[in-house]
């Protein structure tokens, strides 16, 4: 039986440092599967979605087949601010309305530069997808993955330290950190598997694996510009090889213990 990978990849910056798909995560997490038996990785990421609509496009693909894994790489489209509205709020007819005359993306982000975004909701500035609404989401994926027999594989999102004002008004990584560590407690309370990119990355040297300029500022070494938050090719290489270490040691874990329990077993 033909397992396949659903891959929800960060998708590689447009004009970077690779525009070829065989450099993405998903292609290499192929090619180290494929060694070891038939594996197929499908990636399904879209630049920009959040992952309420990754959500949204899963249960789709998900009606018509079946799967072993689903990675899931959300986070920064999701903790980024709003024009005022969270994207479960678009849903509402007004707000579709609203949304399909004045906020596409591109109105979000001409917005921000105005500094029109400022509004509150509840007294907090409105996200994309809030906290709560995201660890929600990622239990109903572990769910409907379930349902077509496959398991979740969760990856935090690395990034490389930029505290210049620009960098970090466009990047707000700090916010980030809360998202990748609901993704670490959801981890831990559902029993999921998880691959903490934001904390291997770190490890091994964040920013060789960004094209990024670095310099030192206040006594530390940060991102200068560049691209802080979209691995460049060896850091997709270091995601592929971090999923594939999780998903063959729980596929062989699990061959294991159903030849362990076979009448056909010696």
């Amino acid at each position: 039986m033909r397992g396949w990978c659903c891959a929800w990849a960060i998708p590689a910056p447009s004009g970077g440092a690779f525009d070829r798909y065989e450099d993405t995560y998903p292609a290499r997490l192929q090619s180290i599967l494929e060694k070891t038996g038939p594996y197929y990785v499908v990636n399904l990421g879209v630049p920009g979605y959040s992952i309420l609509q990754g959500y949204r496009l899963f249960e789709q693909v998900a009606a018509e087949r079946s799967a072993k894994w689903v990675i899931l790489y959300f986070g920064w489209d999701d903790c980024a601010s709003s024009a005022g509205a969270s994207d479960s709020e678009r849903d509402m007819l007004a707000a579709r309305i609203y949304q399909t005359l004045s906020a596409s993306r591109m109105y979000l982000f001409l917005n921000r530069i105005a500094g029109k975004d400022r509004r509150q909701i509840d007294g907090r500035q409105s996200r994309l997808v809030p906290l709560s609404q995201f660890v929600t989401l990622i239990e109903a994926f572990k769910q409907r993955a379930e349902q077509i027999g496959a398991r979740a594989l969760l990856l935090t999102g690395p990034y490389a330290t930029c505290d210049t004002p620009t960098c970090a008004w466009l990047f707000p990584y700090k916010r980030h950190r809360i998202y990748n560590e609901a993704l670490r407690i959801i981890a831990g309370r559902q029993d999921m598997d998880l691959v903490d990119l934001e904390r291997a990355f770190e490890q091994l040297g964040v920013f060789q694996l960004f094209e990024v300029q670095v310099g030192e500022v206040d006594g530390r070494l940060q991102a200068l510009g560049g691209d802080p938050i979209h691995p460049n090719e060896l850091g997709h290489a270091l995601i592929a090889e971090l999923a594939a270490e999780v998903i063959l040691a729980r596929d062989s874990a699990v061959s294991a213990a159903v030849h362990q329990h076979s009448p056909w077993s010696p």
